[in-house]
C-alpha cells in the first residue's frame, strides 16, 4: 500500500501477498521463524486496515491520529493489540524494531529514560507473552540494554576499515554488557566487493548472529550464492561451520547468561595476567575454547591470500581449526590464509562440542554429538558443559534444561574423553545419542578403547583426521573413550 508516511505499515498488501498466513505457514513448515521490520513512530494511520478499531479504543475522532506516546500505557497496549497482534495471530514470531527517531525524541515524555531504552524494554516484554522467552532485535540503547538482545550495529559502510572496526567493537562491547551484536555482513551501502563479503562472513560466523543486510541496490545483493564460484564456496564453508558449531555456541551463550562473561571476549578477559593481552584489538576469544583473528584487509594472488597478526597466549597450545597445525603459546605470528580460511584456533586440552551440518542448526535434534579434541600443553583435567533446552520457552528459568559434562583428562601419554550422564532434561530432549570423536593429532596405530572395548578409528577425509564413532546410547549412560595421545 503506497502512502507518503513510510515509517509504518501494518496492513498486508493482498495484491502481492493474497494469503499472508499461508505464506507464514509455509515458512514455518521449513523450520524457519518469521520476523517483520517495524518502524513504529508514525503509529497507526487512517489508511491502515484496523485504524477504526484502534481509534475507537483510544477515544479518537475519525481521521484523528493519536500521537505515538511511549509514556502512555493505554496507547502502547492498544498499539501492540492492533498493530502487532493481527500479524502475530498469523504466525509472525518477533519484530525487528527499527527505531530511528532518537534525534527527534531522545527521551520518554516526562521522564529521563531514553526513548530507545524504553521502547526496547516494551517490545522485549511484549515478546514474552505465552511463556516465550524474549526475542528483541534493535539498536543498542546503552547501559542496561543487555537485557534486550540482540543488538544490530545498523547500516554499516562497506569497506575494510568498517570490518576492522566491527571486530574491535564486538569484543570491546562485552565489557559494557553488550554481548550480542548482529552486523550488516558485507556492509549496508558502498561499492560491491565479494572478497570483503567473504571476510565479513567469516567474522559473522563467530558473532552472536550471522546476518546479511543491505540497502535497496541490485549491485549489493547479499545472497551468498551469487557472488562468484570462489566466493560462494568460501561463504558456504562458513555457514556450514557455524551450523556445526551450534552446540558450542549455544552452550557458550548459556555461560554468558549465567556469568556475564562475554561471548566475544577481548583477550585480557581470559589472559589479563599477560601484558600482551591488552594490545590485541583485532582478535578475541569466542567462548572458552576458540581464538579468532578475522582478516580485515584485501588479499592477493589466485587464492586472495591475506594475513592477520595473531598473539597466542602463553601457557596454552593452539591448533588451527582448518589445518590442525599446532602453535605454541607465548608468541605472535603473521598468519596467512586463502579466501576460504581465516585465523581460527582451538585451545588444546578441551572437548569442543559440535554437530553434523544441518540447514536448521538451532532447531535440529542433537542426535549425534561431534566432539573435537586436541592435546593439551601439559597434563590437564578440563570439563566443558554442553547445555540444551527447548529454545523457545521460559521454562529454563525453572530449571527445565539439560547439561552434559564433557571431560578431557590427559596424563602423560594417555588421554580420556568422557561424556558424563546427562543432568536434568526438557520436553524434546533426545533419549539416545550417537558420538563422533574427532582426533586430529591422533597417532595412527594407537589403541583406542570405548567403554573398555578396543575399537578401530576411521579416517575422515573431509575433516582430515581420525574419528572414533560410538553408536547411539541412552543419555543416562557414561561414555568413556581412552587412547594414546
Amino acid at each position: 500500500m503506497k502512502h507518503p508516511l513510510n515509517w509504518n505499515g501494518y496492513t498486508w498488501n493482498r495484491e502481492l501477498i493474497p494469503d499472508p498466513k499461508a505464506l507464514i505457514d509455509s515458512v514455518h513448515a521449513r523450520g524457519v521463524t518469521v520476523s517483520l521490520n517495524d518502524h513504529p513512530h508514525d503509529g497507526i494511520r487512517p489508511h491502515e486496515h484496523n485504524y477504526a478499531e484502534f481509534a475507537a479504543a483510544m477515544g479518537a475522532k475519525d481521521g484523528e491520529v493519536p500521537l505515538f506516546d511511549l509514556s502512555d500505557r493505554r496507547y502502547m497496549d492498544n498499539f501492540f493489540k492492533y498493530a502487532h497482534r493481527p500479524s502475530e495471530d498469523m504466525g509472525v514470531d518477533f519484530w525487528w524494531l527499527d527505531w530511528q527517531q532518537n534525534y527527534l525524541y531522545p527521551h520518554v515524555r516526562g521522564h529521563h529514560s531514553t526513548s530507545l531504552s524504553w521502547i526496547n524494554e516494551l517490545y522485549y516484554r511484549d515478546s514474552q507473552q505465552g511463556n516465550r522467552r524474549g526475542a528483541g532485535y534493535s539498536r543498542w540503547a546503552g547501559w542496561g540494554d543487555h537485557r534486550h538482545p540482540i543488538q544490530f550495529s545498523g547500516d554499516a559502510q562497506a569497506n575494510w576499515e568498517m570490518l576492522a572496526f566491527e571486530v574491535k567493537l564486538t569484543a570491546c562491547s562485552g565489557q559494557g554488557g553488550c554481548y550480542y551484536w548482529a552486523h550488516d555482513i558485507g556492509g549496508f551501502r558502498g561499492e560491491p566487493n565479494p572478497e570483503l563479503s567473504v571476510r565479513w562472513t567469516q567474522f559473522g560466523a563467530l558473532s552472536a548472529a550471522l546476518r546479511v543486510h543491505s540497502t535497496k541496490d541490485k549491485r549489493l545483493d547479499r545472497r551468498p550464492w551469487i557472488s562468484g564460484e570462489k566466493e560462494t564456496k568460501a561463504m558456504r564453508r562458513m555457514y556450514h561451520m557455524r551450523s556445526e558449531m551450534m552446540p558450542y555456541i549455544y552452550s557458550s551463550v548459556w555461560q554468558t547468561h549465567n556469568t556475564m562473561v562475554p561471548l566475544n571476549r577481548s583477550m585480557f578477559i581470559d589472559y589479563g595476567d599477560q601484558k600482551e593481552s591488552f594490545g590485541q584489538p583485532q582478535q578475541f576469544t569466542f567462548g572458552d575454547i576458540l581464538l579468532a583473528a578475522p582478516i580485515s584487509s584485501p588479499g592477493a594472488g589466485a587464492d586472495l591470500t591475506a594475513s592477520q597478526r595473531v598473539w597466542f597466549p602463553a601457557g596454552e597450545v593452539w591448533y588451527d581449526y582448518f589445518t590442525h597445525e599446532m602453535k605454541q603459546g607465548g608468541h605472535t605470528a603473521d598468519i596467512s590464509k586463502p579466501l576460504d580460511e581465516f585465523p581460527l584456533y582451538v585451545r588444546g586440552g578441551w572437548v569442543l562440542p559440535m554437530q553434523p551440518y544441518t540447514p536448521r542448526p538451532a532447531s535440529a535434534s542433537l542426535d549425534t554429538l561431534v566432539m573435537r579434541v586436541y592435546p593439551a600443553a601439559k597434563d590437564v583435567d578440563n570439563t566443558f558443559t554442553l547445555y540444551e533446552d527447548d529454545g523457545i520457552s521460559l521454562d529454563y528459568q525453572k530449571g527445565v534444561y539439560a547439561t552434559t559434562p564433557l571431560r578431557y583428562i590427559q596424563s602423560g601419554n594417555k588421554a580420556i574423553v568422557s561424556v558424563e550422564p546427562v543432568e536434568g532434561g526438557y520436553p524434546g530432549l533426545v533419549k539416545r545419542r550417537a558420538y563422533r570423536l574427532q582426533l586430529p593429532a591422533f597417532q595412527s596405530g594407537a589403541k583406542v578403547k570405548v567403554n573398555g572395548k578396543i575399537v578401530k578409528p576411521s579416517y575422515d577425509d573431509t575433516v582430515g583426521c581420525h574419528v572414533v564413532s560410538v553408536p547411539a546410547m541412552p543419555l543416562s549412560r557414561r561414555i568413556t573413550i581412552e587412547y594414546d595421545k
